[in-house]
């Protein structure tokens, strides 16, 4: 697949504990003036006796102010819980996709043991890398069906392109914007279904081709393909489009296909070089 070509955690909650942080302090006096102390200097011993004797039980003395909340010493043990913002692994997020499809069979190769990008034997099947990063999923004609979640893609900051070709999807199709900085999608060869969003491909600027021919799409052509500034190849065909087909913005449209529909009108003029 042209524009999918590449060489190819999880974090718990941290608590950091800060460990014994005491400090020991002796807030003690001796009250009384200069006379006093000179007419008991024969206490001066006895005193000093009782203060060395304070110092030698000055850890018990902080265990003792730390539970009563006395001011003599101070004994504290400090625990920072720092909260985890960690992001999911790549593999983390290929595998909660793959929980939202069917028919998997083709993906043995996405589990645990290995990483998408590489390692020993090699990376998961259908997974282009590029300097370790998730780039594309080329994930063709593998009888794949269920839903193919937009969302969790979204987590793959530098996914730009996807390509479910000739597989089983069914139902309305996925919601592409979510993934706006994507340049390629191929879903042709699938059973999808309905009418698709005039704003389906809304502020997708770096979209260059897209395939969704032999669906049974219906409805108009969605006008924001036709506003797709760098659109180089779209292929349409084998749908059940109708009503007319929107001016295009693009001019550099390399590859065009819109046949076997039911429109009807005049070929806008950004399109007749290809009647």
């Amino acid at each position: 697949m042209e524009d999918m070509v590449g060489d190819g955690g999880q974090s718990p909650a941290v608590e950091e504990t800060v460990g014994w942080r005491w400090r020991w302090c002796r807030c003690s006096g001796v009250a009384g003036s200069n006379g006093e102390m000179g007419s008991h200097h024969g206490d001066e011993r006895e005193r000093e006796k009782e203060e060395k004797q304070k110092r030698n039980k000055g850890v018990a003395g902080a265990r003792e102010a730390t539970a009563s909340g006395t001011t003599g010493s101070d004994m504290r043990v400090v625990h920072i819980n720092v909260a985890s913002d960690a992001k999911p692994s790549q593999s983390e997020i290929l595998l909660e996709f793959k929980n939202s499809l069917r028919n998997v069979t083709a993906l043995g190769s996405w589990n645990t043991s290995t990483t998408p990008c590489g390692g020993s034997p090699g990376g998961w099947v259908g997974v282009i890398c590029i300097n370790g990063d998730v780039w594309g999923l080329q994930l063709e004609g593998m009888g794949l069906m269920g839903t193919i979640d937009m969302d969790t893609l979204a987590k793959l900051p530098h996914l730009r392109g996807i390509s479910f070709m000739n597989n089983h999807f069914d139902g309305a199709i996925p919601k592409i914007k979510k993934l706006s900085a994507l340049k390629s999608v191929f879903l042709s060869n699938n059973q999808f279904s309905g009418e698709i969003e005039d704003d389906a491909f809304s502020g997708m600027v770096s979209l260059k081709k897209v395939h969704l021919a032999h669906n049974k799409f219906s409805g108009g052509v969605p006008e924001s393909l036709a506003l797709l500034p760098r659109i180089l190849e779209l292929r349409l065909e084998g749908n059940h489009f109708k009503g007319q087909i929107p001016e295009f913005r693009a001019t550099q449209l390399q590859s065009f296909n819109i046949s076997n529909n039911n429109l009807e009108g005049p070929i806008p003029e950004s399109l007749r070089r290809w009647s």
